[in-house]
C-alpha cells in the first residue's frame, strides 16, 4: 500500500531552486550603476520614479535591453519597474529624467543556479490624490521561486507612511533621497503566500503598485 503526500510546495521547472538578495543602488540622475558585483544569470530590477514641475507628463524610458514590467502615470509623475537577466557586463543605465524628482532603486537578486528565464505578474497599479485602495498580490498563482514586490511614492515629495506589506516584507529599499519612493520585496523560496499592500492619503499624487517575478 502506498500513502500519497501533498506536495510541500510547488517547484520549479528550472535549475534555480532559491533566490536571495545580492545587491544594490541608488540614484537621482537619469542614470544609475550597476553594482561590479553582478554576474551573469542574475535578475535586475530597476524601480524608476520620476516627476516634473511642468503641467506634463515624465516619458517613459526602458534602459537597453530591459523589459518594462510596471508602468503607470498620473499627471507629473510616473513609475516604470523594469527587469533583465544580467549578462554580467551591465554597467550604466539610463532611465527616466525630470525637473523635480528622480528616483532610482536598483536592487540585484542571485539564484542558487544562473537564472535562465523570468515570469512576471500582470501588476496591480493605482494613482491617486486620495487614499489608495488596498492591492491583493496573488502570489500563489505562481511559481517557486518567486519574490513579491510593493512599490509606495507620492509625487508631492511627502512622506509615505506607513507603508503595509502583509505578511511581512524581506527587506524595504529606499533611495535615500527622500522619503517618497520606496520598494518592498518579499522572497519566496518554500511556500508561495499571497500579499497585501497599501499606503495612506499622503497628498497630491499618490502611487501604489504590487506584482510577483518568479525565476526558473
Amino acid at each position: 500500500m502506498f500513502a500519497v503526500f501533498p506536495a510541500p510546495y510547488v517547484a520549479s521547472s528550472g535549475g534555480v531552486t532559491s533566490l536571495a538578495f545580492h545587491d544594490d543602488a541608488y540614484s537621482s540622475s537619469g542614470q544609475i550603476t550597476v553594482p561590479g558585483t553582478v554576474q551573469a544569470g542574475d535578475l535586475i530590477i530597476l524601480s524608476d520614479f520620476a516627476a516634473l514641475l511642468t503641467d506634463e507628463t515624465p516619458a517613459l524610458v526602458t534602459p537597453s535591453g530591459f523589459t518594462n514590467w510596471i508602468n503607470f502615470a498620473g499627471l507629473y509623475t510616473r513609475i516604470a519597474v523594469s527587469y533583465k537577466i544580467a549578462t554580467g557586463s551591465e554597467t550604466t543605465l539610463t532611465g527616466m529624467s525630470a525637473d523635480f524628482v528622480i528616483d532610482k532603486i536598483l536592487a540585484v537578486f542571485r539564484g542558487d543556479a544562473p537564472i535562465s528565464s523570468i515570469t512576471a505578474s500582470t501588476p496591480t497599479t493605482e494613482v491617486t490624490n486620495g487614499n489608495p485602495a488596498s492591492q491583493n498580490i496573488v502570489a500563489t498563482n505562481g511559481t517557486l521561486p518567486l519574490i513579491a514586490f510593493g512599490l509606495f511614492a507620492n509625487g508631492d515629495t511627502s512622506t509615505v507612511s506607513p507603508r503595509t506589506f502583509s505578511p511581512t516584507e524581506t527587506a524595504e529599499l529606499n533611495g535615500g533621497a527622500g522619503t517618497y519612493h520606496y520598494l518592498k520585496y518579499l522572497l519566496q523560496n518554500a511556500s508561495l503566500a499571497d500579499v497585501s499592500v497599501d499606503m495612506d492619503d499622503e497628498g497630491l499624487y499618490n502611487m501604489l503598485a504590487g506584482g510577483y517575478l518568479w525565476a526558473a
